[in-house]
């Protein structure tokens, strides 16, 4: 399948608005600041029938998004956590609210996106600790973990892989999937796409993610698995989708990640796209990100199938190989 001539002016857009403007001595707040204006314009206003507010989780400040009908928890039960990307310093921008209102009306289900503490304001773990807190706050109120997926993107990828992983060794009930969008996995960037991609990616430089990283976390902590799940373990973890871009820089998060996940026992696999920028599926005009999040949709509703199937058994499958080439990867 060729590339859209979409995702073609995507890129050119990214490259001249974002990487090339990027400064290596940038403020935190100001970047953040101009990251919501270039978002606002990539995001479309889509017409859902939900009914978004703001709730608190535990303690942290979250948005809540639910279809009109006051009786969905009693009639589905289904909760989708989605933790929004941002590089750790950005809160959740117009397209991530678009996109779970999107994902709520079409998977019939609820969705809470928590407002997680950011960098430089408060401190790794600070963003990791919020995020499972308000996975434990989902509990209490009464959902079961069968009923629960988690889905993130980037930083959001790395939160909720974190939060699977940290929701196990506290003894929790184990969400029954996790869905993750260009994953940051590995502070340390192991594998050759962060050398081969440093001039392929449109949307960061390797100037940008070291940068970001800077900010979030120190590097005598990169192997903490709460910053870099990649040296986590993910035995025992719940089934796992990874979806990222063939030029990112952060490729290598994904397939790693998938790669390990699957060699301890867990079902994953990676969907990479031909030269699709990072966490694609939010831009909801690209012909791929239709077919992404189609099948993102069709992972969760497999999830839930499954776990409700089993008894709340996790299902556990290793494949010597589950990377799947999409869009004309060769």
């Amino acid at each position: 399948m060729k590339r859209s001539w979409q995702s073609i002016i995507v890129n050119g857009v990214l490259r001249l608005l974002v990487r090339l403007r990027f400064r290596a001595n940038a403020d935190p707040i100001e970047s953040r600041e101009q990251a919501l204006r270039s978002g606002a314009r990539l995001a479309q206003k889509q017409l859902t029938n939900t009914v978004t507010e703001q709730v608190s989780m535990g303690g942290v400040p979250a948005l809540k998004v639910s279809l009109p009908d006051p009786s969905l928890k009693q009639r589905t039960g289904k909760v989708l956590l989605y933790l929004h990307g941002g590089g750790f310093y950005l809160p959740a921008m117009s397209l991530h609210t678009q996109y779970v209102q999107m994902l709520a009306e079409k998977l019939q289900c609820q969705v809470f996106m928590p407002d997680y503490r950011l960098v430089p304001e408060h401190a790794f773990p600070a963003a990791a600790e919020d995020c499972l807190a308000s996975y434990r706050y989902l509990l209490e109120q009464g959902y079961a973990a069968d009923d629960i997926v988690l889905a993130g993107d980037s930083a959001g990828g790395n939160l909720s892989l974190v939060t699977v992983m940290s929701a196990r060794d506290s003894g929790l009930p184990l969400p029954a999937g996790a869905a993750l969008l260009s994953p940051a996995t590995d502070c340390l960037f192991r594998g050759p796409a962060y050398r081969r991609n440093r001039h392929r990616d449109p949307l960061f430089s390797v100037t940008a993610v070291d940068w970001m990283l800077k900010n979030y976390v120190r590097k005598d902590q990169y192997r903490d698995p709460k910053a870099s799940p990649l040296y986590g373990s993910f035995a025992g973890l719940p089934p796992l989708q990874f979806h990222v871009g063939s030029t990112e820089l952060l490729l290598d998060s994904s397939i790693l990640a998938d790669r390990k996940a699957r060699r301890q026992g867990v079902r994953s696999t990676v969907h990479v796209w031909y030269k699709m920028p990072h966490v694609f599926p939010l831009i909801s005009f690209l012909p791929e990100a239709r077919q992404a999040t189609e099948q993102i949709i069709e992972f969760i509703q497999q999830c839930w199938a499954e776990r409700s199937a089993s008894g709340n058994q996790i299902v556990l499958e290793s494949s010597s190989s589950n990377t799947k080439h999409l869009v004309g990867v060769p």
